[in-house]
């Protein structure tokens, strides 16, 4: 988690001028997300023990998942999308490692599901979500704040 933190954050090259309204964006953003993430997968865990039990690596790969979703947004997003990126973030990563096992693939740890999942679907949240009217950066709008399909 702390890595994530600040490696979204000092990826904004300072906090001169106006990079720190980025980094701190990044912050809250990378912050946001990860409570989205959690909330899905402890919702995910319980639905799939039928409410017995929480899962720690359903856990930990939810909140990676939206770690590894928000990081290519997380300076040009709003905070409180941040929260939904993290949530289907954890999400697809879940659901991928979870076709990974139906598949019999090794995967241990989780690992494809949380980079190529969750990554990829932070790719597409950049389209998505990115506001070009936030400070401190220069973006296309995504399709959700009017930009079409320029992203």
């Amino acid at each position: 988690g702390g890595g994530g933190l600040g490696f979204n954050c000092g990826s904004s090259f300072g906090v001169t001028d106006d990079k720190w309204v980025v980094a701190s964006r990044c912050a809250v953003t990378t912050i946001n997300a990860t409570v989205g993430g959690g909330v899905v997968a402890i919702v995910y865990t319980l639905w799939r023990t039928k409410g017995k039990i929480v899962i720690p690596e359903h856990m930990i790969n939810g909140i990676l998942g939206s770690l590894v979703a928000i990081t290519p947004a997380c300076a040009s997003v709003h905070t409180y999308d941040a929260f939904y990126i993290g949530a289907i973030g954890a999400l697809v990563g879940l659901g991928t490692n979870t076709f990974i096992c139906y598949l019999h693939i090794d995967d241990p740890v989780g690992a494809i599901g949380v980079h190529a999942g969750s990554g990829t679907w932070g790719l597409l949240a950049v389209g998505l979500f990115a506001d070009g009217g936030l400070p401190g950066i220069e973006v296309f709008n995504g399709l959700f704040y009017g930009g079409g399909f320029k992203l």
